[in-house]
């Protein structure tokens, strides 16, 4: 009913210990050597987008000796590391689309197709995520294709804006 975990080795109180089918409750207290404590057992259960390189190159360790899946780890670090080129391509992106649109249309449009834009591109992410997540898709695709289909419409919009 208790058990003090704050270390790696833990202390059970009080212990109800079976053997052969017969449970007797133990006045002594049982110690239980692990490589786990308080702090590495809610380490686990974090939010993973809180935590710096370290700890989850860390915690994808932890993870493996637990036989836990470690692809939700490994798809934030493979968002963490490109994350500046996916970056630059929605800067050319909307450097395209402000070069592409005339001044007479209003700017409620303008402000609708920048949100309309910028929701397609998170459902985007996000459902590619998912889908490695779930394991239907490899982790480097579900990564790299929806920046391959970005950088691919933004080509299409310099060639256009070129050639005007």
């Amino acid at each position: 009913e208790k058990i003090d975990i704050s270390k790696k080795d833990w202390i059970i109180f009080s212990p109800i210990i079976t053997e052969k089918n017969i449970s007797q409750k133990n006045s002594q207290n049982l110690i239980l050597k692990t490589n786990f404590d308080q702090d590495k057992i809610n380490k686990l259960f974090a939010n993973i987008s809180t935590l710096d390189l370290f700890d989850l190159f860390e915690l994808k360790k932890d993870y493996e000796k637990l036989g836990y899946s470690s692809d939700e780890i490994l798809i934030h670090l493979l968002k963490l590391f490109t994350m500046p080129l996916f970056y630059g391509v929605l800067t050319i992106l909307s450097a395209i689309i402000m070069f592409n649109f005339r001044k007479d249309k209003s700017l409620l449009f303008h402000i609708i197709l920048g949100i309309l834009m910028s929701v397609l591109i998170y459902y985007m992410n996000f459902i590619f995520s998912s889908l490695a997540n779930n394991g239907k898709l490899p982790i480097t695709i579900s990564i790299f294709f929806p920046l391959f289909i970005l950088s691919f419409i933004s080509i299409i919009g310099l060639i256009n804006v070129n050639e005007k």
